[in-house]
């Protein structure tokens, strides 16, 4: 999805976000507890979310992670506007703009949070290579996304909200040998209406 068309849809998305998303963003909380798991202790992370929106996940990394450095970045103000409310300076570095390569040139993270955001990336396929490269070695992924769905209605409802249940992220994470996986599961929503996907993978050293 372009990056104009995005502007405009979180722009009226970002009044009601927080009252609705709850009810069908599944495995955010689970995603960071189990990754603190596989942390354990550390507290001197470097920690980014690639499409933070209002900042409900990282509201849960900061509560996990309270002296580690957390950095969120979205394209839509008016997400960002919601997430700075909720979680001021110093408590995350929040950045607007388009998430690539250039955004940290030398940035190295301990963590980097992809949670319901490649699903609606036109070219996330490509943003796999950048994110290994912003990945300290022995950093993790953490990916919770949209898996499947056997029911065209809502197939049909999610792509007039811009996500694709058949993109192929997860399944070339998961073919990637350069990724040790950590944690992989697949979830049924509301009785197999859809299904999410729950990865955790560690860059090999």
């Amino acid at each position: 999805m372009a990056a104009e068309q995005l502007k405009r849809y979180y722009r009226v998305q970002s009044l009601f976000y927080d009252a609705t998303r709850w009810s069908f963003l599944f495995g955010r909380k689970q995603s960071v507890q189990e990754v603190k798991k596989l942390t354990g202790d550390r507290e001197d992370l470097n920690i980014l979310e690639i499409g933070c929106g209002t900042g409900a996940n990282l509201e849960n990394l900061v509560a996990a992670y309270p002296r580690s450095s957390v950095y969120g970045i979205d394209l839509s103000e008016d997400m960002l506007r919601k997430a700075r409310k909720k979680l001021p300076p110093p408590a995350v570095t929040f950045k607007n703009e388009p998430y690539g390569q250039s955004v940290f040139p030398n940035g190295k993270f301990d963590i980097i949070a992809c949670i319901y955001s490649l699903s609606m990336f036109d070219n996330a396929e490509d943003m796999l290579p950048v994110i290994k490269q912003h990945l300290a070695p022995n950093g993790y992924l953490v990916f919770v996304d949209f898996h499947s769905t056997p029911f065209q209605p809502v197939n049909k409802w999610m792509r007039l909200n811009h996500v694709h249940f058949a993109f192929p992220c997860y399944e070339l994470l998961c073919k990637d040998p350069q990724w040790m996986n950590q944690y992989d599961r697949v979830f049924s929503a509301y009785g197999g209406l859809w299904k999410y996907v729950l990865l955790i993978l560690q860059k090999a050293d």
